[in-house]
């Protein structure tokens, strides 16, 4: 077998594990992504031990030898079950845990028998390459193998089950993408189930295969961890490219907003959260985006009675004249209007300003969605300095 195989699987799994262990450190309870990161942990640690240093310290330091056989395919169970419990939570969170605890208990079972086997079998005498063909017919070892196979079989049947018929429920998309691999991964784990299966059988009735069984077995699990781990990681990674991809529009419509929101926080600013980033990172720019947006409707709840709709619907009419289009038409009315407010409420003293307009519903109306809230809001925004600048030039020829 190649030595580098299971550093190749090896490398994928833990390169994949990096990006979900952080996703799991900001959502600890999500049972999704704590079963996807011990998938990925348990592929990641099989291939370490099957690298032969690495398998031959553990039947040294322990003293039973193959320990690191049993490892491995310990490690392989538990990944399985962890896939199943993934899907379970994703198809059905209120009887996942029930239906997932069902599963838990078999891998327990099995891995009691093969435990059980290589304490009493007699694999005296290290293999990492070969364990498989050394052992084939000795005691113990079908025992071993049905218990191992049988578990690893039922996995690989029920996780292709469940995937083709997500996927099948989805549009095209990356997510319906990773559902397909992780599919193409179950049925090479099946493969290597039926080759395993066939190898022990024609070894215990004294044949032999036309091939090496060890190098075909290795890599197999080689191609299902990479179909495996690919599956679960490319939906993040196709969210995380879109999210590359869009942050520079994303940006210039959030620094669009900045005139609007600081206006309304120099006016009250007891609708600010905190102090906002010049530049928040990829990471955050959609949680400030929308802070944003709530911070600037929330200091335009707390003064809606006195926007002025009559100065709105000039300004709009005007735009409307000059040939703009409806969208353009009502952010330079809303514009008009907030600017008329802030104009008013900066240059009278509380004790001084008329009441309110009675009001039912926010004059400047929100929009039906959040991307739509912050195109409207940044064309407010980059409006109202001119309307503000108006007000205050006509506000000033009126005092001279």
């Amino acid at each position: 077998m190649s030595d580098y195989t299971p550093l190749l699987a090896g490398t994928v799994a833990f390169a994949a594990l990096v990006p979900k262990t952080t996703q799991l450190l900001r959502d600890p309870g999500n049972p999704a992504l704590r079963a996807t990161c011990g998938v990925l942990a348990s592929l990641g640690a099989a291939q370490v031990i099957s690298c032969g240093p690495v398998y031959h310290v553990i039947g040294q330091v322990s003293g039973v030898p193959n320990l690191g056989r049993y490892l491995i395919h310990l490690c392989a169970l538990i990944a399985a079950a962890a896939v199943q419990s993934l899907f379970l939570h994703l198809g059905d969170p209120a009887t996942a845990r029930r239906r997932a605890a069902h599963r838990w208990l078999l891998l327990a079972l099995a891995a009691a028998i093969m435990g059980a086997a290589v304490v009493v079998a007699d694999f005296s005498v290290e293999d990492a390459e070969n364990f498989a063909d050394r052992y084939a017919g000795a005691p113990w070892m079908r025992e071993y193998m049905i218990s191992f196979l049988a578990y690893l079989a039922l996995a690989m049947v029920d996780i292709m089950r469940m995937s083709i018929r997500y996927a099948r429920q989805l549009p095209a998309s990356a997510l319906r993408l990773g559902l397909r691999l992780l599919s193409a991964g179950a049925l090479v784990g099946l493969v290597y189930v039926v080759h395993k299966a066939v190898f022990i059988l024609v070894i215990s009735l004294g044949g032999a295969l036309a091939w090496s069984e060890g190098p075909v077995s290795q890599a197999l699990i080689g191609l299902g961890i990479i179909l495996v781990s690919a599956g679960l990681v490319i939906p993040s990674i196709v969210r995380a490219a879109n999210a590359l991809r869009q942050w520079p529009g994303q940006y210039r419509l959030y620094r669009a907003m900045y005139p609007l929101w600081r206006a309304l926080h120099d006016l009250d600013s007891a609708a600010t959260l905190h102090k906002p980033r010049r530049r928040p990172p990829l990471s955050t720019l959609g949680v400030e985006t929308y802070r944003r947006v709530i911070e600037i409707l929330d200091g335009l709840r707390r003064h809606d009675g006195y926007l002025d709709p009559a100065a709105g619907e000039q300004a709009a009419g005007a735009a409307i004249a000059a040939g703009r289009t409806p969208e353009e038409a009502r952010a330079a009315g809303d514009a008009a209007s907030i600017a008329a407010m802030i104009d008013y409420l900066s240059r009278t003293p509380q004790a001084s300003r008329r009441p309110p307009r009675p009001s039912t519903a926010l004059a400047v109306p929100e929009e039906p969605d959040l991307d739509a809230s912050v195109r409207h809001l940044a064309a407010v925004s980059r409006l109202l300095p001119a309307a503000l600048a108006q007000l205050e030039a006509h506000d000033d020829a009126v005092t001279r």
